[in-house]
């Protein structure tokens, strides 16, 4: 790095040492590597004492941030030049305007090591409008321009020194109001729930230039107005805090659309949430429907022939159905369907889903369950259930029922189905025999 450095001394000897404004070489974090005559007299600094400071100690500590920000932009290639209007510490601790413009400058590999700065006196331009008609005729024209409240005050925020017509209209006061005796008296209009959190603001004031929040004020018309608050601390050429100057965007209308959007959104999630359910649930009896239930036995299927984990169906047909819709309705015929389910969900495991073909057609899923075991929860049940239609009736019936591991034989879900089905049907077989 000496050595790219002793080619940059060489190279500018001439521009360099005799530009008639500041100029100086900064390495990658902004540590002066170079610096010229016209910079070590504006500034007071030495090349010995330019050579052990970072180019942020010098500058005034509310901007070091904006000229972090600037150098991090320069170097990754985001920006080919940075120029700021910054205010900057003399070896006497007094502060100066300056125009900084940086740019980046690749070294012999054209890899961007250094950064070449012109730093320019501007506080004679600065103080051009610092007559105290001229700067306060310019500070009003600009207030009134903008859309937002603008309002300037004491440090203390006591005593208004400025308010513009936005203000007036927003926080829908008079003039005389807004410049009474105590302009704290304005915080009356706070909403009581962002009382506390306003006045914590201003207490934190003095360990910050600059702040921002949000809150909501009720007019003298009880309508409340959801305001934007930006501000800044004004100091006199000493630092010393002077004015506190603020602004407030009247974002009623932005926040009343997004807390409609809010509450569309959360409609609509309900509506999306409420169609899913009918998707997924046969509308009598609630258990899963057919479209439902089968993506249930898909996954399985799919779970067995990649990991060989061994699941069974359970295919079930309610013996005598057509007999109870004949006999007693189809109202009745409902019921039964619905009690079946019920009793059928007591039985099974949280893990087991049940389905309904159509009819009185049903499936029973038991995910990593053998055929063997689904046999033994077969064998404790009665195959039998009871309905309550009426004081005056209840119906019993039985159902039949097959069992189908899958296996390596079975190629499909349709045919998986099917081998169940095929067993319900022999069981069915010697219900009507016994019958």
């Amino acid at each position: 790095m000496q050595e790219e450095l002793t080619n940059i001394e060489i190279q500018n000897t001439g521009a360099f040492k005799y530009a008639a404004v500041g100029m100086a070489y900064l390495d990658c974090k902004g540590r002066f590597l170079l610096s010229n005559p016209a910079l070590e007299k504006l500034l007071g600094y030495s090349e010995a004492s330019f050579k052990t400071l970072l180019l942020t100690e010098i500058v005034h500590p509310s901007e070091t941030d904006e000229i972090n920000k600037a150098i991090k932009n320069l170097l990754s290639g985001n920006i080919p030049k940075a120029v700021h209007q910054i205010r900057c510490f003399n070896n006497n601790g007094d502060h100066t305007w300056v125009r900084l413009s940086m740019s980046v400058m690749p070294d012999s590999e054209n890899n961007t090591q250094y950064i070449i700065a012109v730093i320019e006196d501007v506080s004679e331009h600065i103080n051009d409008i610092d007559h105290p008609t001229m700067s306060r005729q310019l500070f009003e024209a600009i207030a009134e321009s903008i859309p937002a409240t603008v309002w300037l005050s004491d440090i203390d925020g006591k005593k208004m020194h400025f308010v513009n017509n936005a203000f007036l209209d927003t926080w829908h006061v008079t003039k005389e109001e807004a410049y009474g005796d105590d302009a704290t008296k304005l915080l009356q209009y706070v909403h009581p729930d962002d009382s506390k959190s306003v006045q914590l603001a201003i207490k934190q004031l003095n360990n910050s230039d600059r702040w921002k929040n949000n809150f909501r004020i009720i007019t003298p018309e009880k309508k409340i107005r959801y305001l934007e608050s930006t501000g800044v601390i004004l100091r006199d050429r000493d630092g010393k805090a002077s004015f506190l100057l603020g602004t407030h965007q009247d974002i009623t209308n932005s926040v009343i659309r997004t807390a409609k959007l809010e509450n569309l959104n959360q409609q609509l999630q309900a509506s999306y949430e409420e169609v899913t359910r009918l998707n997924q649930f046969d509308t009598l009896t609630s258990c899963f429907n057919r479209t439902a239930v089968l993506v249930y036995i898909s996954n399985a299927f799919y779970q067995f022939t990649r990991y060989e984990i061994p699941s069974s169906l359970l295919f079930i047909d309610l013996n005598n159905f057509k007999q109870v819709n004949d006999e007693y309705g189809h109202h009745a015929g409902d019921l039964v369907l619905k009690e079946f389910v019920k009793h059928m969900q007591k039985r099974i495991r949280q893990t087991d889903s049940i389905g309904r073909l159509g009819g009185d057609e049903f499936i029973l899923l038991f995910p990593a369950t053998t055929a063997a075991n689904s046999e033994l929860f077969l064998q404790k049940e009665q195959q039998e259930f009871t309905t309550i239609i009426n004081k005056d009736l209840s119906i019993t019936l039985s159902y039949s029922a097959g069992i189908a591991e899958a296996d390596f034989s079975i190629n499909t879900v349709e045919e998986w189905i099917d081998a169940a089905d095929k067993q319900m049907y022999k069981q069915k077989s010697i219900f009507h025999t016994q019958t």
